[in-house]
């Protein structure tokens, strides 16, 4: 092992079901101590990458954002003071990058948007405001993803509601708790994607459903709490995400399962909530690959796997992290690059893992566990308990 920028750097990591040959690359890119320069990361999530390779998380407890670049150097981009005018950044919750390397940055706690540029220019482009024309209701937001045209998405978990920001600054609330009008509300949005045709999906954790936002402003509920029928339900959706094809996956959190939305509205189970009699709840985020490889963190049972194309379903990360002690705690966040490589928070271990997955179809559920070996799964590790802050204990 060696020290980098003030993270531990490990090797490779047998991870597969049932303690099964696949070979996983584990890392862990960035640790507790931050930037090692005095500016520590407390409370990993996101987290989100760019196309140069650069990937980027907030601390929710330390009130910051850092950049790993691919060398490995570390640098807090954004910390509590915000702007520097007097715009605070409190409880980041979430960011994404656009196309041009920008990084966009939510505080749950102080009800705004920051902006950061490559260059490094800090700017608040978004807060909750009571008065004036600019009167926006934007309470507890927690997701934020950027799409087509440099436009910026984010919701408002308790306001229940998400804007479009676009690049000349203009915002546009463009869903509410009426959710399509019709019948459908939305509450608690609790994840958001965007495809390349400016469609936003939209999920909402509350009242079990998901939703497509056109560009024309059109709103369609896509889903509800029946999921895929014949008892395959959906409960508390956790995060959305949509691949090249324009499929869509949800994730529900205490359903424990994944959900497909083709184009056409056909509607598949790709995963439930057991398998092998290993219990899949949990399920806090997801991230898709154009194909449609998904990816998916699982915060209480503290681990990370991936559902190929095929159905397959392969366990990429567990409870040891990246062994030597550097354990995964809370899993929160996940996110994939153009080189298939998977990035994954840990929110109670305060770290961030980049993993690079054995080839598909090494390692499978449906392999008979042999008799008296323990996994992970059977015993899940220090703060199982805890719960996602988003996730009620049931329902």
């Amino acid at each position: 092992m060696r020290r980098c920028c003030g993270v531990w750097l490990v090797a490779l990591l047998a991870v597969g079901a049932f303690g099964s040959p696949a070979r996983a690359q584990i890392s862990v890119i960035l640790d507790a101590t931050g930037d090692g320069k005095g500016h520590t990361l407390k409370g990993a999530m996101g987290p989100a990458v760019d196309a140069r390779g650069n990937v980027y998380a907030v601390g929710m407890f330390s009130d910051n954002v850092f950049r790993v670049a691919p060398s490995g150097e570390v640098r807090q981009i954004l910390d509590g003071s915000g702007d520097g005018l007097g715009n605070r950044l409190v409880k980041p919750r979430d960011l994404a990058v656009d196309a041009r390397g920008n990084v966009y940055v939510v505080g749950q706690d102080s009800r705004n948007v920051f902006k950061v540029t490559p260059a490094g220019k800090i700017s608040q482009i978004f807060a909750h405001s009571e008065k004036g024309e600019q009167r926006h209701r934007f309470i507890r937001p927690t997701r934020i993803t950027t799409g087509g045209q440099g436009n910026v998405y984010v919701s408002g978990q308790n306001s229940n509601n998400v804007f479009r920001i676009t690049p000349a600054g203009e915002i546009t609330e463009i869903i509410d708790v009426a959710g399509d009008g019709q019948g459908h509300e939305l509450r608690r949005p609790n994840g958001l994607a965007a495809d390349a045709k400016g469609n936003l999906y939209v999920v909402g954790a509350k009242t079990r459903n998901a939703f497509k936002v056109t560009p024309s402003g059109e709103i369609t509920q896509i889903l509800d709490g029946t999921g895929a029928g014949e008892g395959q339900k959906l409960v508390f959706p956790n995060g959305v995400a949509v691949d090249g094809a324009g499929n869509v996956y949800v994730i529900g959190n205490n359903s424990g399962n994944l959900l497909r939305i083709a184009p056409d509205g056909k509607i598949v189970q790709l995963m439930g909530k057991e398998v092998d009699g290993v219990p899949l709840s949990g399920c806090s985020a997801v991230a898709v690959t154009p194909e449609g490889t998904v990816f998916l963190a699982r915060f209480g049972r503290h681990s990370a796997w991936r559902v190929a194309r095929d159905g397959s379903l392969t366990k990429i990360l567990d409870v040891s992290g990246a062994g030597d002690g550097k354990f995964v705690k809370a899993a929160r966040g996940v996110a994939v690059d153009a080189k298939g490589r998977v990035y994954v928070a840990g929110l109670g271990s305060h770290n961030v893992f980049r993993i690079v997955p054995p080839p598909a179809g090494a390692a499978r559920w449906g392999e008979k566990k042999p008799e008296g070996v323990k996994t992970p799964e059977d015993a899940p590790g220090p703060g199982a308990e805890e719960k996602p802050e988003d996730a009620p204990a049931s329902g």
